[in-house]
């Protein structure tokens, strides 16, 4: 894996890690950074699992070894995808409603400086329920309703795990949340 740096035409790539709850912005701030680098690619961990089609383990229902092994499988594929895009030099934004203490964070070890920010959105509660309820994603997105509490908590638990950082974007705008992101990234670049 390459160092994460920016190329010949300033272009930033390595891997950006967005963490947290439903709800919490990730694939929104994600679609924003993409629009500020005319390199990314989007790891979805949930479109990754969606591309299953035949005994999908449906993540609201109670979860089963099927449900776990889904979700590690997916993890598996975006990271091997993204080894493949930040060796082309791409900016790689990983999404995933992975707690930083879940064993399957393995998965994402010896990136070294590729690693550009592991970064947890963390809106309040409410926030994130009604950013939940304003999706167009069906069933799923209702049931989620219910769960946000819960898994809201399990990302904001102490003590944080070191090499995360975390953000509290309930009142900022997506762009504004994306300007947070990159000042991590560049606090990081910064060795800060």
């Amino acid at each position: 894996m390459k160092n994460m740096a920016e190329d010949e035409f300033g272009r930033l790539s390595g891997i950006v890690f967005l963490a947290g709850p439903p709800g919490a912005g990730k694939s929104s701030v994600a679609h924003a950074l993409f629009r500020r680098h005319p390199r990314a690619m989007h790891a979805d961990v949930d479109a990754l699992r969606a591309l299953v089609r035949s005994g999908f383990a449906d993540p609201t229902l109670p979860w089963s070894a099927e449900t776990r092994a889904q979700f590690r499988l997916a993890r598996r594929a975006a990271r091997a995808m993204a080894d493949l895009y930040v060796a082309e030099r791409y900016l790689v934004i990983v999404d995933d409603m992975v707690v930083p203490r879940n064993p399957d964070m393995r998965i994402w070890s010896g990136l070294g400086d590729a690693m550009l920010a592991r970064v947890v959105l963390l809106p309040r509660t409410r926030v994130a329920v009604e950013r939940n309820r304003t999706r167009k994603r069906g069933k799923v997105t209702q049931r989620l309703a219910s769960l946000i509490p819960r898994i809201r908590k399990e990302f904001a638990e102490e003590p944080r795990p070191r090499g995360w950082s975390y953000v509290d974007n309930s009142a900022l705008t997506v762009e504004e949340t994306a300007d947070a992101v990159e000042a991590i990234i560049l606090r990081r670049r910064r060795g800060a």
